[in-house]
């Protein structure tokens, strides 16, 4: 639900090739005149389910996750203009660098963001607190980090279908971050509060935002 503000018509739209990428599909079609850029075969399979126009980048086929790499594929994106970019890597560190092990993907990464307007990274909660070996980018250079915690189980005081409440975690390090750190009120229950969500070393920050609503998701 955070990403849908980042959406609407006449855009251009780049989704990457993580699976976390598909789930926007469905938000995207609700809007007119879109163009979803990408190097997934997945994504453009996905958006034909919705008739929305695509145009895949070409280049070296890369089985493991389905895309299109090489140098090719960065000479071609190198030209390219994009209004908002979606992207998820393997590891977001506590200093605040987005990295990843995979290169071929690191570098179409890189030239994306060069190029375009607005950047939205979406992470899951495993994956904070790690550095991988291919430096992406620093949190400074992105518009903004959406957390996805998955596992995270909320119960509602109210079963209205329209109920939206924001909850926020406010935590300084050193310290462990767990769900039982999420402000809450009376609305708003966490059913698993030993959840981890990630490590802070000393002097780091973690502040989030987040969006309850009724029935099952954390996209």
């Amino acid at each position: 639900q955070q990403c849908i503000p980042y959406l609407g018509d006449g855009m251009s739209i780049y989704l990457d090739s993580s699976s976390t990428c598909l789930y926007l599909i469905p938000h995207i079609q609700k809007h007119k005149n879109i163009l979803i850029v990408t190097n997934s075969v997945q994504v453009v399979l996905s958006a034909s389910n919705y008739h929305i126009p695509c145009l895949l980048i070409g280049g070296e086929y890369y089985e493991q996750d389905m895309c299109l790499v090489g140098s090719i594929a960065e000479q071609y994106a190198k030209d390219l203009n994009i209004d908002v970019a979606f992207f998820t890597t393997a590891a977001y560190s506590d200093d605040g660098v987005i990295s990843d092990f995979d290169v071929k993907q690191t570098m179409i990464r890189k030239i994306i963001l060069r190029n375009t307007k607005k950047s939205i990274f979406l992470f899951e909660s495993s994956k904070i607190g790690q550095k991988m070996t291919y430096t992406l980018c620093r949190k400074e250079d992105v518009t903004e980090i959406i957390l996805n915690l998955k596992n995270l189980a909320l119960k509602t005081a109210t079963t209205d279908c329209a109920f939206r409440k924001v909850i926020n975690i406010k935590k300084q390090g050193p310290c462990v971050v767990y769900a039982s750190d999420i402000e809450t009120d009376a609305e708003v229950e966490v059913l698993n509060p030993d959840l981890y969500i990630c490590t802070l070393d000393e002097g780091a920050v973690f502040e989030a935002e987040l969006h309850v609503g009724r029935g099952r998701g954390y996209v």
